[in-house]
C-alpha cells in the first residue's frame, strides 16, 4: 500500500513543481516588462528634455540678436545726433578761440554698447560694428585730446598765463579738422543705422524659433534696398 501511495503522489510532486516554474516565470517576464517600458520611457524622456532645450536656446540666441539689432538702431541715432551737435559746437568754440575768448564749454564723446559684439549673431554685421566701434574710439580720443588743450588755455587764463599764439592757432586746426571729418563720420553711420534697421524690418515676419534653428542672422538685402533706407534716413533727420 505504500508503494502504491508514493506512486500516487509523485506525478502530484511533478505537476506541483512545473506550475511553480511557471509562476517564476511570470513573474520574471513581468519585471522585466516594466523594467524595458521604464528605460524607454526614460530615454524619451531624456531626449525630449535635451531637445527641447536646444530649440529653445536656439530662440533665445535670435531673440537675443534681434534685441541687440534694436539696440544698435538707437545707438547710432543717437551718434547721428551727436555729429550735429558737435559741428555746431566746432564752429562755436572756433569763434571764441579766434577772439581769444574762454571756451568754458567741452566736446562730448560718442557712447558705444560694449556687449553689442556678443549679443549680435551675425558675422557680417559684428565685423562692421567692430570697425565702426574702433572709428568711434579714435574720435573720442581726438575729442578728449582737444578738451584737454581746452582746458590747458583755461587754467593759463586764470593763472594769467602767457600762451604762445601759435597753440592757439594749432587748436583751431585740430578742430577744423575734426569738423571736416565728421561728415564721413555720419555717412558711416547713416549706412549703419540703415542697414541695422532693414535687419530689423526683415526679421519681423520670421519665428524666432525657425529662424535660431536655421541660423537665419543674414537676410539678404540688396544695395538698393540699403540706398533707399539711407534716403529715408536723411529725410527724417531733415
Amino acid at each position: 500500500l505504500e508503494v502504491i501511495w508514493l506512486r500516487l503522489l509523485q506525478p502530484n510532486k511533478i505537476m506541483y513543481c512545473y506550475i511553480k516554474n511557471i509562476e517564476i516565470a511570470s513573474d520574471n517576464s513581468q519585471f522585466w516588462g516594466s523594467f524595458y517600458g521604464s528605460l524607454i520611457a526614460f530615454i524619451f524622456g531624456l531626449l525630449t528634455f535635451f531637445v527641447t532645450s536646444y530649440i529653445s536656446r536656439k530662440r533665445e540666441r535670435f531673440m537675443k540678436h534681434n534685441n541687440a539689432l534694436v539696440k544698435l538702431e538707437q545707438m547710432l541715432n543717437g551718434h547721428i545726433d551727436d555729429i550735429s551737435i558737435l559741428k555746431q559746437d566746432s564752429k562755436d568754440f572756433v569763434e571764441l578761440l579766434k577772439q581769444n575768448s574762454l571756451v568754458t564749454s567741452r566736446f562730448n564723446t560718442f557712447k558705444l554698447i560694449e556687449e553689442l559684439s556678443l549679443e549680435l549673431a551675425s558675422i557680417s554685421l559684428i565685423n562692421q560694428y567692430f570697425s565702426y566701434s574702433r572709428l568711434i574710439m579714435r574720435y573720442n580720443l581726438d575729442f578728449s585730446s582737444i578738451n584737454y588743450a581746452l582746458t590747458r588755455l583755461e587754467d593759463a587764463a586764470f593763472s594769467n598765463t602767457k600762451l604762445d599764439h601759435g597753440s592757439r592757432e594749432l587748436l583751431i586746426g585740430s578742430i577744423l579738422n575734426k569738423i571736416k571729418s565728421l561728415d564721413s563720420l555720419e555717412v558711416e553711420s547713416k549706412r549703419l543705422l540703415a542697414l541695422a534697421r532693414l535687419y530689423v524690418y526683415k526679421n519681423r515676419n520670421i519665428c524666432p524659433t525657425i529662424a535660431g534653428l536655421f541660423n537665419m542672422f543674414n537676410p539678404k538685402i540688396s544695395k538698393a534696398e540699403l540706398a533707399d533706407e539711407i534716403v529715408k534716413i536723411e529725410k527724417e533727420i531733415n
